[in-house]
């Protein structure tokens, strides 16, 4: 019943800032309902100002596929700059890199399988990161504006990275992340997401240069 949106935008040294977070209520399931016409017209028209006067748009926008699969492929198919993705917990087999793997759909779609436990694992020990505000910020900080509501915040904390064993042998498997019962985690799951966006397009960058790994 809703799409939950974050915009992020990112400077040098993958410092996160949270520009805008919503959530767009409504019928989800029709490409005709308000909340995929606010998701559009906000990818097309939305154009945000920093205080030097330079513009910036949406560069890229990742959509999770995980439900309404076939609601999500229609959109990015008539939507220029999306990508269907799917949070996975594990590397792919098969692929050239820890983050994330371009697949091909039995409908011909390009998705990215996305590593959440990679950015998962990142991002919980960046969000204890300090700054105090006098010196330049530390590589992959997490900035949010001022009106973010503790409501919002939380949705980053309510899971937890557990230890994760085999239920037959009971052999130690490695460690995965946990969520409560009903409890709101998109944010959580959204700086994850908008992170594997700039490294694709990294990727995508690199590739085109022709190189075979991405240098920042």
């Amino acid at each position: 019943n809703n799409l939950a949106v974050a915009v992020f935008g990112w400077t040098v040294h993958h410092r996160a800032f949270l520009v805008d977070y919503w959530r767009f209520e409504g019928d989800c399931l029709s490409l005709e309902s308000d909340p995929w016409a606010k998701l559009k017209d906000l990818i097309y028209n939305k154009v945000y100002i920093a205080e030097d006067g330079k513009k910036y748009r949406i560069q890229l926008t990742l959509i999770d596929s995980g439900y309404a699969q076939s609601t999500v492929f229609e959109f990015c198919n008539k939507t220029d700059g999306t990508l269907p993705i799917k949070g996975l917990p594990d590397v792919q087999k098969g692929s050239s890199n820890k983050e994330f793997k371009e697949v091909t759909s039995p409908m011909g779609t390009t998705v990215f399988n996305i590593n959440v436990n990679f950015y998962k694992d990142r991002w919980q020990a960046s969000l204890k990161r300090p700054w105090d505000k006098d010196g330049t910020q530390q590589e992959f900080c997490f900035n949010v504006p001022t009106d973010v509501t503790e409501k919002q915040l939380k949705e980053l904390t309510v899971e937890t990275r557990v230890e994760d064993f085999n239920p037959v042998t009971n052999a130690f498997r490695g460690f995965k992340w946990n969520r409560a019962p009903s409890a709101d985690n998109e944010l959580w799951d959204l700086i994850g997401y908008n992170n594997a966006a700039v490294d694709i397009i990294a990727h995508d960058v690199s590739k085109r240069a022709g190189r075979k790994d991405v240098n920042w």
